[in-house]
């Protein structure tokens, strides 16, 4: 990366202007002294984030810039309120593994309804990919394949906690827990959080007067805080679930950008633990692959869930999935989807030095503290300036003027680098106003 975060920074600042061309990766690698090799990886790479177009014949040129004004002028919105990949896998690389897939699955297939749980196949390679990549160990017989996370986390607090009861999550959350919750008629309240995750103590005092109780909680890259918990946190709560026989529901859909992080709270308490990963976030959002793990006695429940919505997972979806598992594909791209963020996440802090980087590893989001009052005033402010953020009311439980809220900045939902570092510009220039001057309702 010692040439492309210089070449990077020279497109954003307008040093190097669109329809510029580059000079050849031989020269360059010669003028700079470096290996013809090191020039290569960062021209294709400038080229996946798309700074630059390669042109037979013309070379390496700047892709086509417009000035902010422009943008501004034309009504443009620009994005920044959802977690995706800031780059997607490419074309050829989806329609490969799509035609390998179905060529195999067709092959294979007795065009009969699949397992309820998936394939156990499909489960065995997701199982081996984890192990090998995060060192976490899941019996591929203990796994439900499901569509996406957010499946699963309803199937979750479905199997743990009933109509009208109250369940428990971090007081900023992924909104998608929080819509979960509510569709499903549970109450999710807010326990309260430091710098290292979700109080012992709190957690402690609501299991032991509500026996069975469930917590809900992103342990690994927190959304939208970004923290990731300490080894001590997890095995100090996954401890406090099996003293009261209470039920975590720990979804790790980030690990992939922190995989150093300690182990899930599920290797600590695997009969109180419903483990939950997907690779949505990870590879595409248009793979809705996510998989539950969750204590024997509490699979029959599940799959009868699982099977009432809709029997299971499309067969095809996973297989494509595979593919991308076992040719090297997945793990090259999620490291290449970290390194991607961190550089964003750099270029935010020189704009906008409010906004929270995790303390290890990488994330898809950063986020600014503050009161939900203030937040909601930001976020008008931001769209005053036609940037779309994350609604705080959408990720924060149980809302009120002084509740801890805060702003999520999405790194990734406005793939053109242009556009987001136009997004940044925007931005300073909202949050630098008197939120006391934003129009609109709070």
């Amino acid at each position: 990366m010692q040439l492309f975060r210089p070449l990077q920074q020279d497109i954003f600042t307008g040093t190097l202007k669109a329809g510029d061309s580059l000079p050849p990766q031989r020269r360059t690698a010669n003028d700079l002294g470096l290996s013809l090799g090191t020039v290569s990886k960062a021209y294709q790479h400038a080229i996946q984030c798309g700074l630059v177009e390669a042109h037979v014949g013309r070379g390496t040129i700047v892709s086509g810039l417009q000035e902010p004004e422009q943008i501004t002028d034309n009504g443009t919105l620009i994005d920044l309120q959802t977690n995706t990949p800031p780059f997607p896998l490419t074309r050829s690389l989806l329609l490969e593994a799509s035609g390998r897939a179905a060529r195999t699955l067709y092959r294979d297939s007795s065009m009969q309804y699949p397992p309820v749980a998936g394939l156990p196949r499909h489960r065995a390679t997701i199982s081996q990919w984890i192990k090998k990549r995060f060192n976490i160990p899941l019996a591929p017989d203990d796994i439900t394949l499901t569509l996406g996370a957010l499946q699963a986390i309803s199937l979750a607090i479905a199997a743990t906690s009933k109509v009208g009861q109250k369940i428990y999550g971090e007081p900023v959350t992924f909104a998608g827990i929080k819509s979960a919750a509510q569709y499903l008629g549970r109450d999710l309240c807010p326990l309260p959080m430091d710098e290292d995750g979700i109080i012992p103590e709190a957690f402690e005092q609501v299991a032991r007067t509500r026996p069975g109780v469930t917590l809900i909680t992103i342990p690994t890259v927190q959304n939208p805080t970004g923290l990731t918990y300490s080894a001590r946190r997890r095995q100090a709560l996954a401890a406090i679930a099996q003293k009261y026989d209470a039920w975590i529901i720990e979804s790790d859909v980030y690990r992939f950008l922190n995989p150093t992080a300690p182990a899930p709270l599920h290797s600590h308490a695997p009969d109180r633990t419903l483990y939950i990963n997907s690779f949505s976030k990870c590879l595409s959002p248009d793979l809705r692959v996510g998989l539950l793990v969750a204590p024997e006695q509490l699979r029959a429940k599940i799959q009868q869930g699982q099977q009432a919505g809709g029997w299971s997972i499309p067969p095809l979806s996973v297989e494509i999935v595979c593919q991308l598992l076992q040719n090297g594909v997945a793990d090259a791209y999620m490291t290449r989807l970290a390194q991607t963020c961190r550089d964003r996440a750099t270029l935010v802090s020189r704009q906008l030095n409010d906004f929270r980087a995790p303390a290890s590893g990488s994330s898809y989001h950063l986020w600014m503290p503050c009161n939900f009052q203030t937040a909601e005033k930001m976020y008008i402010q931001a769209g005053n300036q036609n940037v779309i953020l994350t609604p705080p009311a959408a990720i924060t439980l149980h809302p009120a003027p002084d509740t801890a809220s805060g702003i999520r900045l999405c790194l990734g939902s406005e793939q053109r680098p242009q556009y987001f570092y136009f997004a940044l510009l925007r931005l300073k220039k909202a949050l630098t106003q008197d939120p006391s001057s934003a129009c609109g309702i709070i």
